[in-house]
């Protein structure tokens, strides 16, 4: 499904399903309705028609214990309201779609953009789903919500607002493309999921708190340039470092990636007396929990006496450490 470019490659924890690259980009605008500030902005690079397996979508997986008052797949499953706004260059009909663990399970509704270039609220109502897969572990996903950008025949359907046991069914077949045109744009804020069959007005929770939830997916550590410390280490060997980086929070699960920018002279190690640049960009040791991990810096001179303190640090201020534990 959709495998040429899957990710969370947008911004607070919204991903994508794509077939192709370079169809779109995303990115955060200060643009927003009253009470917003920011806004996710998707931007159609082309007019792109779809084969019928294509398809591109915005999206975001819910981790099943934040979903376990919602019962889902049983008897006594609730129902659940979507609200958001949305803004776009093109108005008509829009798919939003749900899919359960698995993505055994279909939901697709539409929405209307009535006014082009022009905020609207926007609610959808999602029937309890008695029967099907949803994950009871906590940290699985229990939910994958969505908005289609746009899906060959494949990934569409004329069922609209009730469960389906059809895999992929994200977009009605009346949808608009938004890669349709090129500068075609949607925009998205004040997305909310709740158990019930009412909205209620977005909670604004603080930024720290925010922060905080977002760094249980992905935690990235900023070098800050001029000798600024990603953290204190041990060296291995005469050209090998093992550097401990303490996560600020709790991560869902052992990060399973370990992202950098720069080169490797973006990276340097200081002990005792000397200060050597990296020989590499910094490398994942897969030696992790969800507490921490244990990252290699290399040098090439062979200077470190094995057992020596070792300070790890950057030289460049875009210089960076990230790890990933989405869904």
């Amino acid at each position: 499904f959709f495998s040429a470019n899957i990710g969370y490659q947008a911004i607070d924890r919204w991903g994508h399903w794509a077939s192709g690259s370079s169809k779109f980009t995303v990115q955060q605008v200060v643009d927003a309705p009253p009470g917003f500030y920011y806004s996710l902005k998707v931007t159609s690079l082309a007019n792109t028609t779809h084969g019928v397996s294509d398809g591109y979508t915005i999206s975001q997986r819910v981790e099943a214990q934040n979903l376990y008052q919602a019962s889902l797949g049983t008897a006594n499953a609730k129902n659940l309201v979507v609200s958001f706004y949305v803004k776009s260059t093109a108005t008509g009909t829009f798919s939003f779609y749900a899919m359960g663990y698995g993505l055994a399970e279909s939901f697709v509704q539409n929405f209307t953009i009535n006014s082009a270039n022009t905020w609207e609220y926007k609610t959808i109502n999602i029937p309890a789903p008695t029967s099907g897969t949803y994950s009871n572990t906590p940290s699985n996903y229990g939910l994958e919500l969505g908005f289609t950008l746009g899906a060959g025949s494949n990934w569409q359907t004329s069922t609209l607002g009730s469960w389906q046991n059809s895999a992929f069914q994200i977009s009605s077949t009346t949808a608009t493309n938004v890669l349709g045109a090129a500068s075609r744009t949607l925009q998205l804020t004040g997305v909310q999921l709740e158990v019930g069959t009412k909205a209620t007005p977005f909670e604004h929770r603080k930024f720290s708190d925010e922060l905080f939830k977002c760094q249980r997916y992905y935690c990235k550590i900023n070098g800050g340039g001029n000798t600024a410390a990603f953290g204190m280490g041990m060296a291995r060997g005469t050209d090998h470092t093992r550097t401990f980086i303490k996560f600020p929070t709790t991560m869902r699960a052992k990060p399973t990636a370990v992202e950098t920018s720069g080169t490797a002279a973006d990276y340097r190690i200081l002990h005792r007396t000397s200060i050597d640049n990296s020989n590499n960009v910094p490398s994942f040791t897969n030696t992790a929990s969800t507490e921490g991990a244990t990252i290699t810096f290399e040098i090439s001179s062979g200077t470190m006496t094995q057992g020596d303190c070792v300070l790890c640090a950057s030289t460049n201020a875009d210089a960076f450490l990230a790890f990933s534990s989405e869904i």
